[in-house]
């Protein structure tokens, strides 16, 4: 594989590694089992093992002008590593909530440990956020609304949203936090 052909591999790569979580709760709460968390849990590990593959690769192409070059510049490793711990802690926790839930319906008719909304409302973009103190008053009201009110969302993915949505210095600015719930 030439090296473009790998660049643009990584891309694809992230991208699906990122939509994960995303990608579960498409199945629907019904459709939503420990076998299809499980199932999901190794296709990321087999796309991230891909990725390291592919980045040794890459390193390998530039030789001595990896450190200089776009893909290591822009830190694609380290973001797609943050993004993957993420997604994996995400579904680690779908993957314990479905293993100590009984499958049995609660009393409201609702699964136990089923924390998916029951209704599907048009998505709502949310806006990037350089930094700019102008632009904050619009993005906190509109990040906690959509994302830090939401019950089904956990804090985990709170992060990974919040991460997501900043650029520049305000991305900096929180880059060396632990990603942890």
């Amino acid at each position: 594989m030439d090296l473009n052909t790998l660049l643009q591999s990584q891309t694809e790569i992230r991208g699906r590694i990122s939509r994960s979580v995303d990608n579960l709760r498409k199945m629907g709460s019904t459709n939503i089992t420990l076998s299809a968390v499980e199932t999901r849990i190794r296709i990321i590990d087999q796309l991230w093992s891909k990725f390291k593959t592919q980045h040794d690769l890459i390193q390998a192409g530039y030789k001595e002008k990896f450190e200089q070059s776009e893909y290591n510049t822009s830190d694609i490793f380290e973001d797609t590593k943050n993004t993957y711990v993420l997604q994996r802690s995400a579904l680690d926790e779908y993957a314990n909530r479905y293993k100590a839930a009984p499958a049995a319906p609660a009393p409201g008719g609702e699964l136990l440990g089923d924390h998916v909304p029951k209704t599907a409302l048009p998505r709502i973009k949310l806006q990037n956020f350089s930094g700019a103190y102008a632009d904050w008053p619009s993005f906190r009201d509109l990040f906690q609304s959509v994302i830090g009110e939401n019950a089904s969302i956990y804090n985990i993915e709170r992060f990974h949203y919040l991460r997501s949505c900043l650029q520049g210095p305000a991305e900096k600015l929180i880059r060396p936090l632990a990603v942890t719930g």
